[in-house]
């Protein structure tokens, strides 16, 4: 008796992001966008969360690339400095749309969080002198010393006059 051991069918290996042809690299380009933008205004949960659907997304969904390469990726991702899901679209941008598509699938993912908080900042900022928003700084402040940040959390105060 011999046993059956299946393994998933590898689809053929991605065409090289400078082998396509000009709209060909714009679609990669397209998708990237439309996909790290989508993860990064739903992704909430930390890196462990953004990884996972990450690995959904390019390895289960779209077929991008192998679990292998994303492991990897995620490998080298470990290596450096700094937040590990932000590292690992970056890379998987890059390894889809070469330079472009690291700025691409970086910017993406980045941007909606950024401009969240740039609105709350705003909002802090116009509405600091309202009795309920001296709540919400002192919930800031014990935010800001919890996550060990202190002095560098950017502080709204407007100037006396």
């Amino acid at each position: 008796m011999s046993e059956d051991i299946r393994t998933p069918q590898e689809g053929p290996e991605p065409i090289a992001y400078s082998a396509l042809f000009h709209r060909e690299q714009r679609q990669r380009l397209i998708e990237l966008a439309t996909l790290f933008l989508r993860l990064g205004t739903i992704s909430f949960g930390g890196p462990a969360a953004h990884i996972a659907m990450i690995h959904q997304e390019v390895v289960d969904c779209r077929r991008w690339m192998s679990q292998e390469k994303l492991l990897d990726l995620l490998g080298i991702t470990q290596l450096i400095p700094g937040p590990n899901s932000t590292e690992l679209a970056i890379h998987v941008g890059y390894e889809r749309g070469g330079w472009r598509g690291l700025v691409i699938a970086g910017g993406c993912f980045i941007l909606p969080a950024m401009l969240l908080v740039w609105g709350l900042a705003g909002l802090y900022q116009q509405y600091q002198s309202l009795p309920a928003s001296s709540r919400m700084a002192a919930v800031w402040d014990q935010a800001c010393d919890h996550c060990g940040c202190g002095s560098s959390c950017v502080e709204f105060e407007q100037e006396s006059d």
